[in-house]
């Protein structure tokens, strides 16, 4: 899983903003795992999240909640601006393999970047000041204060 946009957030908002951003997906992550699930930054702004005994039907229910949770984000900057998030996941299970976790991760970050290739825009979305947001979310006909970056 990365977050869309990180680097255009550094160099827009500040690193701080950044760090803020991390932490928002951090909280985001301890939300929505089972206690029996492990979440690692393993750099920048990309993570890996292991789902012990998860199917691919459960396993995707994580992902779109993980995805509703860290989209709902509204990360301040100390000028007082808001910013959203967005994050691309790579989901991938076993299907019942065996499979070491080098593999898992191999796996996922071929899906994570086919995710990104399918949608190029999905970065110049993700980071929008809030009230461009609910502007967009306006002009396709969806609820003011919309802050789903990929709708």
């Amino acid at each position: 899983m990365d977050v869309n946009s990180f680097k255009q957030i550094n160099d827009t908002y500040g690193h701080a903003a950044g760090d803020n951003a991390l932490c928002a997906v951090t909280t985001a992550l301890r939300s929505s795992l089972r206690i029996t699930d492990l979440a690692a930054r393993i750099g920048g702004d990309e993570f890996f999240v292991l789902l012990p005994g998860s199917n691919e039907h459960s396993a995707s229910e994580v992902c779109a909640r993980l995805r509703n949770a860290i989209q709902d984000v509204s990360v301040e900057t100390r000028d007082g601006e808001r910013f959203s998030l967005a994050v691309s996941i790579g989901c991938v299970t076993s299907r019942g393999e065996e499979m070491t976790i080098a593999e898992l991760f191999h796996d996922s970050d071929l899906k994570l970047y086919r995710e990104k290739q399918a949608d190029p825009t999905r970065d110049a979305k993700s980071v929008r000041p809030q009230f461009m947001q609910q502007h967009y979310a306006n002009q396709r006909g969806q609820a003011v204060g919309v802050h789903a970056s990929d709708a």
